[in-house]
């Protein structure tokens, strides 16, 4: 328990699967043989030590949250919270539906060939070594880098959509979403 003032918390995970989840303030690893739980602690980051990791993440409703995904790490800052997942191959963002001012941003991997694939509801960075899922984030931005990357937009077929598309970016929107992919 943090107790008062700005407190952080760094969390070691093994050479074994474990299942990190962190909230704002709070920060649960779970493994075979133990658990570990942080609370009222302003930054929690997990170090992932290798094996199938798997991280969820979860936004602050009321507050801009701000996401960042990379082949190596993950990191959601909500209010005065910042939590992160470092090398944890399976992560998956829950936002809150409705919220008009969370913003996610994907990153690609110049040696790892990606595949983004952005719908209204959820946009996902598959890199086949790590996968980075996004649930109810109004704003998505995914940058792809080389490697023969891929982006699919999807939007949905019953309501009034836009798309906007050059050789290097396209931009997909409509009501309550926006999707940009570059460099795919």
């Amino acid at each position: 328990n943090g107790a008062g003032g700005r407190d952080s918390a760094v969390l070691n995970g093994t050479s074994g699967a474990e299942e990190a989840e962190l909230r704002p303030g709070i920060g649960v690893l779970k493994g075979s043989y133990f658990l570990v739980c942080v609370t009222d602690a302003e930054t929690v980051t997990v170090n992932g030590r290798g094996g199938a990791d798997t991280g969820r993440m979860y936004a602050l409703a009321g507050t801009k949250d701000k996401f960042t995904g990379t082949s190596t790490y993950a990191s959601l800052a909500a209010g005065i919270y910042t939590n992160r997942l470092n090398n944890f191959p399976r992560v998956q963002v829950f936002g809150n539906p409705g919220e008009t001012s969370d913003e996610a941003r994907l990153y690609g991997s110049a040696a790892i060939s990606e595949t983004f694939i952005g719908t209204p509801d959820s946009v996902v960075m598959n890199g086949g070594s790590y996968r980075i899922q996004v649930d109810s984030f109004r704003w998505n931005y995914a940058y792809g880098n080389g490697a023969g990357d891929k982006a699919e937009l999807y939007d949905r077929p019953t309501t009034r959509d836009w798309l906007v598309a050059d050789p290097t970016y396209a931009r997909l929107s409509g009501s309550g979403f926006y999707i940009w992919a570059r460099d795919f």
